[in-house]
Parts: C-alpha cells; sequence; structure tokens
C-alpha cells in the first residue's frame, strides 16, 4: 500500500483522489482491491470515511486510531457453503480468519468526536480534524523605524 506523508501544503482537492489512487494501485499490485474498499473525503475541519463491509455486525468491528493511522478489523464472514465443506473436511469448525486494514489519514484527528456508524454493510465515520493539527494563523506586526 501507498501513503503519502506530509501532504499538509496541498489544496484540499487532492486529497478528495487518494481513495481512487490506493485502489488504482491496489489492482496493479494485488490484482484487485484491497478489502475493504476505503473512501476518504475531507474538508478543512473534517474526514468522511466510508467503507464497504458486507456481513458484519457492529459487534464484530474494531476501529483503532493511533496519530493518523486507522486500523479497521473485524472477522471474516463465512459464508454457508464454506462451513459446510470445512466441517465436512475437517470434522470441525475453523474459527474466522481476522480481516485488518490500516488507513493512512491525511492530518491527525480527535478519536473522542469520532461517530462511526454501520448500516447495511456500509460503515460511514466522521472524524473532526485534532486541534493541534489545525492550521495556526500568524500575525506580522509592521517593522518600527
Amino acid at each position: 500500500m501507498i501513503y503519502l506523508e506530509n501532504c499538509k501544503t496541498a489544496p484540499p482537492l487532492f486529497f478528495d483522489d487518494i481513495g481512487e489512487l490506493q485502489s488504482r494501485l491496489d489492482r496493479i499490485w494485488f490484482g484487485e482491491d484491497a478489502y475493504p474498499v476505503v473512501k476518504l473525503h475531507q474538508s478543512e475541519e473534517a474526514l468522511f470515511l466510508r467503507a464497504e463491509i458486507p456481513g458484519v455486525s457492529p459487534e464484530d468491528l474494531e476501529l483503532d486510531i493511533k496519530e493518523n493511522t486507522l486500523r479497521i478489523s473485524f472477522p471474516r464472514p463465512v459464508l454457508d457453503e464454506e462451513l459446510a465443506v470445512s466441517e465436512r473436511e475437517t470434522g470441525e469448525q475453523k474459527p474466522p480468519q481476522k480481516i485488518s486494514r490500516t488507513v493512512r489519514l491525511p492530518f491527525r484527528v480527535d478519536a473522542e468526536l469520532a461517530k462511526a456508524e454501520l448500516k447495511n454493510g456500509v460503515l460511514k465515520i466522521e472524524f473532526v480534524r485534532a486541534e493541534e493539527d489545525k492550521p495556526k494563523k500568524i500575525l506580522v506586526a509592521a517593522a518600527k523605524g
């Protein structure tokens, strides 16, 4: 996976296309999109994430954030046909595999203010930009003399 770092001076529109760029690179390197498919959109004050994870319940979903990196993890949904084949071959059920996806966010966010919702297999998260990461204005004084 490729992530661009230190792009704080890039125009906001640059980050609107980062999800599309990441999907294209994943298809080139891995032959398909990374799972789950994640799309990011940002404004000056917030970041919006959308991920498609059908068959996962909110109780099984784990979201962890450290600095500007988000980790999404959950057990891989097992289809009934896969379960039947597994039981027939081994006589026992295998524990579900865990799927994990790490997403580098374009700026630090305040995890305490994040809002996440999982509905119909679509995860939506709204992050608020961390106060310490917001641009600060520098006042310029007129020179004396």
